[in-house]
């Protein structure tokens, strides 16, 4: 029997993560002033800048 077989094993469904990682160059203080806003809001910094972004994606349709 392999691991995880068992009824109620693994990973539960949840909402689906993000599946692409991108490398994005900032400087020490544009990311610095990233992280101060994003602690405003109570978001990791990777969801503010993916929640900005997002944001202006769409609002140029």
């Amino acid at each position: 029997m392999r691991g995880g077989a068992r009824k109620g094993a693994g990973r539960k469904a949840g909402p689906t993560p993000p599946t692409s990682s991108k490398t994005i160059r900032w400087n020490p203080d544009e990311w610095a002033e990233v992280e101060e806003a994003a602690e405003r809001v109570e978001e990791s910094a990777s969801e503010f800048v993916r929640t900005a972004a997002l944001e202006r994606a769409r609002s140029t349709k």
